[in-house]
């Protein structure tokens, strides 16, 4: 229940902040003014994908709803800017899950702006668009067959996060899984097994790209291949000028009774060097709101 709280709070947040730059939402889904919600959103990105200086949106409807692009053609009056559905764009990606953009292989448009690719989940795989530069046609091509890792078979991701955690000048990603039966992990009732979560390093050159898979690297946790991982983020944590990691999850596979029954959280802190160590533990009880902070 903390958690449903939490998300629904937070995309509330985001919202609010970002509306007076992009939209104003709207129940009919046919008008082009506005974007079509219903009653259970499971995610939003706000990005410039055009590169004119105004702010568009990747809609996720969950549940039989197709993933939507919405291009802010520019100001209707009084505030409201005219959004307009690029419907050649992911529609036939149904059941998202999680969204993110970062421009992967570095790759610039014409005024050597650059072009933002996209990452889109769903229960049954995850899928990799990338940015033709192409602004009046297609805009995103679907290679994700071609990243030289078998991403189409990465199912049930429900987190995605990048960062360059090597510093070599190119956005690495984590992603966050669980697997559910029937059930949507963010209402109170919840059938929830753990998957291994991964981390792929991105190698890839200006227009092709690629990834190679560095999970076990990386990812050195015992607890890891249980996880139940709604949370990923890159973060300086240390001071040390590099990127550390946090993997959220809630809830193991597991009858350790370290656990206490409640949720755990993982810190991996990068050693500069390409390898990461668990750092520290975040045991979260959602039904009491304590924490404990433990050295491991």
């Amino acid at each position: 229940m903390l958690l449903k709280q939490f998300s629904g709070w937070l995309l509330v947040l985001v919202m609010i902040l970002s509306a007076a730059n992009f939209c104003k939402a709207a129940e009919n889904y046919n008008n082009v003014h506005g974007i079509h919600y219903q009653d259970k959103p499971y995610t939003k990105v706000i990005y410039d994908f055009n590169n004119d200086m105004r702010m568009d949106i990747i809609n996720s409807q969950g549940v039989d709803f197709p993933v939507e692009l919405y291009e802010c053609a520019g100001d209707l009056g009084s505030g409201v800017p005219d959004m307009r559905l690029r419907a050649s764009e992911f529609g036939y990606i149904t059941n998202a899950r999680a969204i993110a953009v970062a421009n992967i292989d570095n790759d610039v448009d014409g005024d050597g702006l650059g072009l933002v690719d996209v990452i889109i989940t769903q229960q049954d795989q995850t899928y990799i668009f990338k940015h033709t530069g192409n602004y009046d046609g297609i805009v995103y091509l679907d290679v994700t067959n071609s990243v030289g890792f078998d991403l189409a078979s990465v199912s049930n991701v429900w987190s995605v996060s990048s960062g360059d955690y090597d510093k070599d000048g190119r956005v690495d990603l984590v992603l966050g899984r669980l697997d559910y039966s029937g059930t949507d992990p963010m209402t109170d009732s919840v059938n929830v097994t753990g998957l291994p979560n991964l981390v792929l390093r991105n190698i890839s050159t200006p227009g092709d790209i690629k990834f190679e898979d560095v999970s076990a690297d990386i990812l050195t946790s015992r607890y890891d291949s249980q996880t139940k991982t709604l949370f990923t983020a890159w973060q300086e944590i240390d001071g040390d000028n590099d990127l550390d990691l946090i993997i959220g999850d809630i809830g193991l596979d597991s009858s350790d009774s370290e656990l206490d029954g409640g949720s755990r959280s993982t810190l991996y802190i990068n050693n500069g060097d390409g390898t990461f160590f668990e750092s520290t533990v975040i045991r979260l009880s959602l039904m009491s709101g304590s924490y404990c902070n433990g050295a491991e």
